[in-house]
């Protein structure tokens, strides 16, 4: 990825691109930093400061031109998630912001709680959960997350998505608990 990277730091959505794409150095950023959990080594020709900085300008923008106030709080929760498993810590004022919104929702919810608890704060991670849960109704064959205003942001925020990441929160705060039991898959 290195040779795609721009002067920016970001990541064009083509290879032969000239500008960079929000959505596309997001995910390049995400699968870095999972790669760097799992002890792999990125190569030194991939700028991971200069990615950051892209990632954190894109989301000041979102949050000065007043888009983080509708569709776009995805695009911020996300970009929060990203920057602390990069290591650049997010405060918590901007994590809360995202619970007080009243355009966030399932997604948001459950990338702010990954994020408090990429930072070591399990209360707050457990306040996101208790409100994705408002989203959540049990039923015979499993579990259903419904909610309302929900928006795709490119290729992101689908309802498998939402799924994926109240999941991924709710078995990293308890595994056992009883509304996540039906979304586990056996085996």
């Amino acid at each position: 990825w290195a040779k795609y990277q721009l002067t920016d730091g970001g990541f064009p959505y083509w290879p032969d691109g000239n500008y960079s794409d929000f959505a596309v150095s997001l995910r390049i950023a995400e699968i870095l930093s999972i790669a760097q959990e799992k002890g792999i080594s990125i190569s030194d020709a991939i700028d991971t400061d200069a990615l950051k900085t892209y990632i954190g300008n894109e989301i000041a923008y979102l949050k000065n031109t007043k888009q983080s106030d509708k569709q776009e709080m995805f695009p911020v929760a996300y970009g929060y998630y990203v920057m602390e498993k990069l290591g650049s810590s997010v405060t918590d004022s901007d994590l809360n912001n995202i619970l007080k919104n009243d355009y966030s929702g399932i997604s948001e919810y459950a990338l702010a709680g990954l994020t408090w608890l990429d930072k070591g704060n399990s209360h707050k991670a457990a306040e996101c959960a208790k409100k994705i849960k408002r989203f959540m109704s049990l039923s015979t064959r499993g579990c259903d997350i419904t909610q309302k205003n929900s928006s795709c942001w490119y290729y992101y925020n689908n309802k498998a998505e939402q799924y994926a990441l109240a999941l991924q929160l709710f078995t990293q705060i308890d595994n056992e608990d009883y509304a996540i039991k039906p979304m586990n898959c056996p085996g």
